[in-house]
C-alpha cells in the first residue's frame, strides 16, 4: 500500500514525539526520584542532629531510659531502618533495635566511608547511615546514628508517578493535535496540488481550476500554486492550438487523399489508354511489318527487308515495356492479400515454366527448404519470377549455368537467389533497382529495366529490404520476408 505524505508525516513525527515524552518523562521520573533522596539525606542528617542534640542531657547523666526515649521517638515513618547512640569506643547504649544494646558497631565503617554518612546492610537491605557527633564543649560524649533504607519502598509513590505519567501523556496528545493540524496545513494544499497533476496527466483535455485560498497563500505553497496555475493556463493554450494545428493537418491529409485518389483514378485511365490505345496501333505495325515480309518480301531489297524487322523487333520491345509498365503500375495499387506462402514450391513451378520455355538450356537448379512466409502470393509471384527469370537470363552465356535459391541458416526469413551469369559491376549497385536502369547493352542481353524496380517495390510492400552483390561468376539477390510467425501489414 502507498502511504501520502500526511500519514507519514503523522507517524514519523508522532514516532519522534512519543519517542522524547517518554526520554523526558524518564528525566523527569529520575531528576524527582534525586530529589526525594537529596530530601531524605537532609531529613536524616536533620534527625541526626536533633538526636545527638536532644541526648546530651540524659548522656551526661547517664540517664538511659531518656535515652531510650529518644531514641525511640525520632524515627519518623517506616522508611527509616534504625536509630541508636553509641559511645566514642562503638559500645551501642540504646537503640530500637533492643537486642543490639550493649553490643559494639563495626569501628571500620566509620573510618572506611567516613564519620558523617556512610552506607551499610540491614536486615539484608541497604541502608544509609548518618552519624553525628554528641558534644559538651570538646568533650565527645556519644555519636547519634539514624539510618534509612535505600531501596524500602518506591521513593515516588503512585500517586505521584500517576501524576506524572497522565501530564506527560497531556501534553504528548496536545502536541500530537498540533503537530497534526500543522502538518494537515500544508499538506492538504500539496495533495490537492497533486490530485491536479494526476488529473492533468490523465487527461490533459481537462483541467480543473485551483481552490482560491491555495492561490492567495503568502508562502511557498501559495507561489507552487500559482506557478502551477500558469502552468495549466499555458498547457491550455498548448492544447488548443494542438487541436487547431490537428484540424488543420486532418484537413490537409483529407485534401492529399482526395488528390491522390484523383492521381489514381488517372493512373488508371492511363494505364486503361496504355493497354488499349497505345498498344493497338503498336500491334498494328507489327502485323503490317510481318504483312510485308511475308508478302512482298520478292518486291523489297536487303536493305528494306532489315528495316521492316527493325520496325517490327522495335514495336514488340515497346510492347513488352509497356506490359512492365503497367506490371509495375498493377505492383504499387495491388489490395494485398496475406496468406502463408511456400516459396520453395513457388520457385519450382517458375523454374519448371523456365525449362519449358527454353527446353534446350541445361542449367542446374538448386532450390532448398525455406520457412513459410507471410504474404500475397500474387505479388511474390512476381519478385521471385523476376529474380529467377534475371538468374536465367543472365547465365545465357555460360558454359555450365547455375541457379540456387535457399535461405540463409543463421538468419530466418532472410532468402537469396544466386547465379553464376555475367554480373555487373559493384559500382553501379545503386542502380540495379532503378526504372530503366540496365547495366548491360540490349544486344547482349534483353530486356526493359523494369523487373528488378518491380521486384524491389513488391519486397518493400512487404515490409522486407533487398540487396545485390556481384563478382564474376557470383551474383546474389539477398531479401527478407516476414514469416508466417512474424505477419505483416501493407
Amino acid at each position: 500500500m502507498r502511504w501520502g505524505l500526511f500519514p507519514r508525516l503523522a507517524i514519523s513525527l508522532g514516532a519522534l514525539l512519543a519517542a522524547a515524552m517518554l526520554t523526558l518523562g524518564y528525566v523527569l521520573l529520575s531528576d524527582a526520584t534525586q530529589r526525594l533522596q537529596d530530601e531524605r539525606l537532609m531529613v536524616a542528617r536533620t534527625l541526626a542532629r536533633t538526636l545527638a542534640e536532644g541526648s546530651v542531657d540524659a548522656l551526661a547523666a547517664d540517664d538511659y531510659e531518656l535515652m531510650e526515649r529518644w531514641v525511640s521517638s525520632v524515627l519518623p515513618d517506616k522508611n527509616f531502618a534504625y536509630a541508636f547512640l553509641s559511645r566514642p569506643d562503638g559500645m551501642i547504649l540504646t537503640h530500637t533495635e533492643l537486642g543490639s544494646i550493649g553490643h559494639r558497631i563495626d569501628s571500620d565503617k566509620l573510618t572506611a566511608t567516613g564519620p558523617d554518612s556512610f552506607r551499610t546492610v540491614f536486615r539484608h537491605q541497604a541502608v544509609q547511615e548518618i552519624v553525628y557527633p554528641v558534644r559538651i564543649g570538646n568533650k565527645h560524649l556519644a555519636d547519634a546514628h539514624i539510618a534509612y533504607y535505600l531501596n524500602h519502598d518506591s521513593l515516588l509513590d503512585s500517586e505521584t508517578t500517576t501524576r506524572i505519567l497522565g501530564l506527560l501523556a497531556l501534553f504528548l496528545l496536545l502536541l500530537l493535535g498540533a503537530t497534526l493540524f500543522i502538518i494537515r496545513r500544508y499538506t492538504q494544499p500539496l495533495s490537492e496540488l497533486a490530485n491536479s497533476i494526476t488529473t492533468v496527466s490523465l487527461d490533459a483535455a481537462h483541467t480543473e481550476k485551483l481552490d482560491g485560498k491555495l492561490l492567495q497563500r503568502t508562502d511557498e505553497i501559495g507561489a507552487l500554486a500559482r506557478e502551477y496555475r500558469d502552468m495549466l493556463d499555458r498547457l491550455a493554450a498548448a492544447y488548443t492550438e494542438l487541436q487547431n494545428e490537428e484540424q488543420r493537418l486532418r484537413e490537409r491529409v483529407d485534401e492529399r487523399t482526395s488528390e491522390l485518389r484523383r492521381t489514381n483514378r488517372e493512373l488508371e485511365s492511363f494505364s486503361y489508354s496504355v493497354s488499349h490505345d497505345l498498344r493497338a496501333p503498336l500491334r498494328a505495325m507489327a502485323g503490317y511489318s510481318q504483312v510485308l515480309l511475308d508478302e512482298y518480301a520478292a518486291s523489297i531489297d536487303s536493305e528494306g527487308r532489315r528495316a521492316l524487322e527493325r520496325i517490327r523487333d522495335n514495336t514488340f520491345h515497346m510492347d513488352q515495356l509497356i506490359s512492365d509498365l503497367l506490371a509495375l503500375s498493377r505492383v504499387s495499387r495491388h489490395a494485398m492479400q496475406h496468406t502463408a506462402v511456400d516459396l520453395s514450391a513457388m520457385a519450382a513451378e517458375i523454374v519448371t515454366e523456365l525449362r519449358q520455355q527454353q527446353p534446350e538450356r541445361p542449367v542446374e537448379v538448386q532450390i532448398g527448404p525455406t520457412s513459410e512466409v507471410r504474404g500475397d502470393p500474387g505479388l511474390l509471384r512476381i519478385a521471385l519470377k523476376n529474380l529467377i527469370g534475371n538468374a536465367w537470363k543472365y547465365t545465357g552465356k555460360t558454359s555450365s549455368p547455375r541457379i540456387e535459391f535457399g535461405e540463409v541458416e543463421e538468419q530466418p526469413g532472410t532468402f537469396y537467389v544466386r547465379d553464376n551469369g555475367a554480373g555487373f559491376d559493384m559500382r553501379f549497385v545503386d542502380k540495379v533497382f532503378g526504372v530503366f536502369q540496365r547495366l548491360h547493352r540490349s544486344d547482349e542481353f534483353e530486356g526493359t529495366g523494369i523487373g528488378l524496380a518491380t521486384v524491389e517495390r513488391v519486397i518493400h510492400r512487404h515490409k522486407g529490404t533487398i540487396h545485390a552483390e556481384s563478382e564474376p561468376g557470383n551474383t546474389v539477390f539477398t531479401f527478407t520476408l516476414p514469416t508466417t510467425g512474424q505477419g505483416t501489414s501493407d
